[in-house]
C-alpha cells in the first residue's frame, strides 16, 4: 500500500511519486526530463544514481544492468547479501545524461514479498554448475543469485555467456544443475534488452 503524489518542482517540471504507508519509503517516482546530449558517462550515472539511493535509505545495492536510450542512463540494482544476488529485491534508475539528474526510479519491488527464511547455500559448487553449460557457451562472469520463478525464489548461478558475438545469461538451479531460465542480451537503438 502506498500514497500517490503529483509534484511540482520550482522549474515547473511535474513528477509522480509513491510512498510506502508502512515506514514512508519512497518506491517509484517518474518525470519527464528533456535530454538531448550525452555529457555524463554511464559510468558517472552510476555514481549518482547510487548517490540517490542511499539518501533513499537502500543500501548494499551492485549495479547488474546498463542500458542507454534517448540520452537517459537506466541502471538496474539488486541488493547482494553474502554474496548472493537478489533479484526479488530490485530497483531501476533512470538518469538524464544531459543534466546528471535523476529522473526516474522503481523500487516498487524492493523487499516487498515476504521472504521467510531464504535458501542462500548451493549445494553444487560454481565448476560443478558451470559444468553443465553448453561447450559451445563461454562464461565470462557468474554469480550466485536469487531470483523470483512464480511465487517461489530459486538460487541459480547467474552465469553471463557468450556464444561467438551474441550474449547470454544462463540461470543453472545451484542444487541440481538444472537450467531455469536463458536470455539473450539485444542491442537496439533504444538500449540494450533481454528476451
Amino acid at each position: 500500500r502506498a500514497y500517490n503524489f503529483t509534484l511540482t518542482d520550482e522549474g515547473g517540471a511535474e513528477f509522480f511519486a509513491q510512498v510506502s504507508k508502512d515506514g514512508g519509503r519512497l518506491l517509484f517516482f517518474d518525470s519527464y526530463e528533456r535530454c538531448t546530449q550525452k555529457n555524463f558517462s554511464l559510468e558517472n550515472c552510476d555514481a549518482l544514481a547510487r548517490e540517490f539511493l542511499a539518501s533513499a535509505g537502500y543500501a548494499q545495492l551492485v549495479p547488474v544492468w546498463f542500458s542507454e536510450a534517448g540520452n537517459v542512463a537506466s541502471v538496474t540494482y539488486v541488493a547482494e547479501r553474502d554474496g548472493v544476488r537478489l533479484y526479488s529485491d530490485l530497483i531501476r534508475v533512470r538518469v538524464c545524461e544531459q543534466k546528471g539528474r535523476v529522473v526516474g526510479m522503481d523500487a516498487r519491488t524492493y523487499g516487498l514479498r515476504p521472504h521467510g527464511v531464504r535458501d542462500t547455500v548451493p549445494t553444487l559448487s560454481r565448476e560443478e554448475a558451470c559444468g553443465r553449460l553448453s561447450p559451445e557457451l563461454r562464461a565470462e562472469s557468474v554469480h550466485l543469485a536469487l531470483i523470483p520463478l512464480g511465487r517461489r525464489e530459486v538460487l541459480p548461478y547467474e552465469c553471463a555467456c557468450r556464444f561467438g558475438e551474441e550474449e547470454f545469461l544462463v540461470y543453472l538451479d545451484a542444487h541440481t544443475g538444472e537450467e531455469v531460465r536463458i536470455y539473450r542480451v539485444h542491442d537496439s537503438a533504444q538500449g540494450r534488452y533481454l528476451a
